[in-house]
């Protein structure tokens, strides 16, 4: 998380608009968003000009501080890789068009009667710009698009059919989707997003960066023993020490048995499952600014008064023994039949278990199994920790300090992220 800087200038009562070094930053984040993606701002993969954006984001937080019938504005506008064109879409997505509607910007008096039909999670109101601006119009409401399930779910499928299908690429399979951006108004809130990864918010009068955090698997289950191990005895000996990347590697340039060959696919798509959704869950507690701890593999007693303050809540949320149910699917295409589809909506169902936990004073432990088996826990510490951080980090620092091969994510009130394992604090 970047230095938040102040984006308001107010000009009166009604006008708000963006300082010019939030501009810059603002700017600077979407530039970052594209490079982590492979992409460049400057190519013409870019589907939004700079001056565009910036309209855009700042016609958004007028429309955050603005309310139809009292009620606070909730509301999503999609842009689309329009030089695929609108007719090609993945499967997955409804888009229902509408005729087509040309405005100055995006604006509550315009607009106002589309808004609240894309308030929940899964729809939004399909928007193009215009290269070719007549009689001062810059945009163009195209339709509607539902997603049938989440973003997330619907990039996992593609990742597991651009595993199975080689030479199809995500560009291949997403066509129109690919490259979209997406500004969200909630709650006085703006954020924007590359497809399902946000990278700006707008909140309070601040402007921050989304903190972007890969995370790779290895991050979590190598301090989560147990969950390690179980993913990979099933793939077999030859391959249950190759990371993810080299496993991948092997499936494009190895000649493979079709056996061992399901197998590398099969753990390749766990892993990123696994991965996906660790990543979602960090992300929904930093965006619900409430800050949280969350400790990995721990080995000891919960029920140890050194450790723990009186009062922590004794639990059994089955989250990776549930990931680890994925084990269980025997073909790739199984993976969207009845069974399999029941385990993914396990899996989200606990991911928001834990998300809405996470709102409990205290720290949240995992078992090295990755199940959470303890919430609302203070914790107790014998090792000092480093100068540096508040006392959320400091208490987290101390207490994988005093319990070896533990790790710890320290989400703050602010939304940053930080990653602690003991490797990293002997560092600091």
């Amino acid at each position: 998380m970047e230095e938040k800087i102040r984006p308001l200038e107010r000009d009166s009562a009604i006008a708000i608009s963006l300082s010019q070094i939030s501009k810059e930053k603002a700017l600077s984040y979407y530039s970052e968003s594209y490079e982590q993606n492979g992409l460049k701002i400057t190519s013409s993969e870019c589907i939004i000009p700079d001056e565009i954006f910036l309209k855009i984001l700042n016609d958004c937080l007028i429309l955050s501080q603005q309310k139809i019938e009292d009620r606070v504005i909730s509301t999503k506008f999609i842009f689309l890789n329009s030089k695929s064109g609108f007719s090609k879409w993945p499967k997955g997505v409804i888009f229902i068009p509408i005729e087509e509607i040309s405005f100055p910007s995006i604006d509550l008096q315009i607009l106002k009667k589309f808004l609240e039909m894309v308030s929940d999670t899964n729809s939004f109101l399909v928007i193009d710009f215009l290269e070719n601006k007549r009689d001062n119009l810059n945009f163009s409401l195209k339709g509607f698009m539902f997603v049938e399930k989440s973003l997330n779910s619907l990039l996992f499928t593609y990742e597991q059919e651009r595993l199975s299908m080689k030479g199809k690429s995500m560009k291949d399979l997403l066509v129109c989707l690919y490259n979209s951006v997406i500004f969200s108004v909630n709650d006085g809130r703006v954020s924007v997003s590359y497809l399902n990864e946000s990278f700006l918010i707008i909140e309070k009068g601040l402007i921050s960066q989304n903190p972007y955090f890969d995370i790779e698997i290895f991050f979590i289950s190598n301090y989560s023993k147990e969950f390690r191990e179980k993913i990979k005895d099933f793939i077999g000996k030859d391959f249950k020490d190759l990371p993810l990347k080299e496993l991948i590697n092997k499936l494009y340039v190895e000649e493979i048995d079709e056996l061992t060959q399901k197998k590398l696919i099969k753990r390749a798509l766990i892993e990123y499952k696994v991965s996906e959704s660790l990543r979602n869950i960090f992300l929904k507690i930093s965006e619900a600014r409430h800050g949280s701890t969350l400790i990995f593999n721990f080995e000891g007693n919960i029920d140890d008064k050194e450790l723990f303050q009186p009062g922590a809540i004794k639990l059994k949320i089955p989250y990776g023994s549930t990931l680890l149910k994925m084990r269980e699917i025997d073909e790739i295409i199984s993976f969207h039949n009845e069974d399999s589809q029941e385990v993914f909506n396990s899996i989200e169902m606990y991911e928001s278990a834990i998300v809405s936990i996470s709102k409990t004073d205290g720290a949240m432990i995992f078992n090295p199994n990755l199940d959470l088996i303890l919430a609302g826990a203070f914790l107790k510490t014998k090792s000092s920790a480093s100068l540096s951080g508040g006392a959320r980090r400091k208490s987290a620092e101390g207490f994988i300090m005093d319990n070896k091969g533990s790790m710890a994510i320290v989400i703050s009130q602010d939304g940053s992220i930080t990653y602690l394992p003991e490797i990293v604090i002997k560092k600091t």
